[in-house]
């Protein structure tokens, strides 16, 4: 029994050390922080340097953004605007060119979020199969 719980524990030690891994790995790929900020009069998303330098506003429209949340890759940024007539959820290359709306119905979309899962497979590169989560996704 007690032979079990050790190989449990180590399982688990690597599966949170793997995680974080990745936590670690995405903060330094950025070294920016994404934050909505009113000083133009209206929610708009910035980036600016980890040191808080050199703050830029990506989306400049006029309207309402918020939730913003980078890509695991660093690339891109998801977030919510009201540009339409409702809540909608958009994408943005992470300097803020080509947004584009990607949810586009008549209902309020928010709390976008990427998926970046530690522990996943992607058999035959169709399927993603998560290990702990009950959610699979066709790529």
């Amino acid at each position: 029994m007690q032979r079990r719980c050790l190989t449990t524990h180590f399982i688990l030690t690597g599966v949170v050390a793997l995680g974080l891994t990745m936590l670690m790995i995405g903060v330094n790929v950025h070294a920016q922080i994404v934050f909505v900020s009113d000083r133009d009069g209206n929610g708009e998303i910035y980036v600016m340097d980890a040191d808080g330098d050199n703050p830029q506003n990506l989306t400049k429209n006029g309207h309402n953004q918020w939730a913003p949340s980078w890509s695991p890759d660093g690339e891109r940024i998801t977030f919510v605007s009201d540009k339409g007539r409702n809540f909608e959820i958009y994408v943005m290359e992470a300097d803020g060119d080509n947004p584009q709306n990607l949810t586009k119905n008549p209902h309020n979309d928010i709390d976008p979020a990427w998926f970046r899962p530690p522990l996943g497979v992607a058999p035959a590169g169709r399927t993603l199969t998560m290990w702990g989560w009950l959610k699979q996704g066709v790529r």
